[in-house]
């Protein structure tokens, strides 16, 4: 009978060891999902950043087209104001003329 306890004592330290290694190579899963995981977390922080950078870019062009934008039609109302200015010079030369040759 005591030979036949430690037959069965036997197997279960094989058994047992059998799931241990078993638990050792899931840990070593859980480890290499978790670096990766932690590796994803600051590839996603990283991304943040540069998205973030992109988005003060962006509105600093906008910020930029905007007042090219605001100087554009700035100088067109001037240029609308010198044409009229030149007509009515232009006018005025004609009435002049006009006067002269009578």
């Amino acid at each position: 009978a005591g030979s036949k306890s430690t037959s069965e004592s036997a197997a279960m330290l094989r058994t047992v060891a059998v799931e241990l290694t078993d638990l050792e190579g899931r840990c070593m899963a859980l480890n290499v999902a978790n670096q990766a995981a932690g590796n994803a977390r600051a590839d996603n922080e990283a991304l943040k950043l540069q998205l973030h950078e992109s988005e003060a870019r962006f509105s600093a062009a906008r910020a930029e087209l905007n007042a090219a934008s605001t100087t554009l039609a700035q100088m067109s109302s001037r240029q609308e104001a010198s044409k009229q200015e030149l007509a009515a010079a232009a006018a005025r030369a004609d009435a002049a003329e006009q006067r002269a040759e009578t």
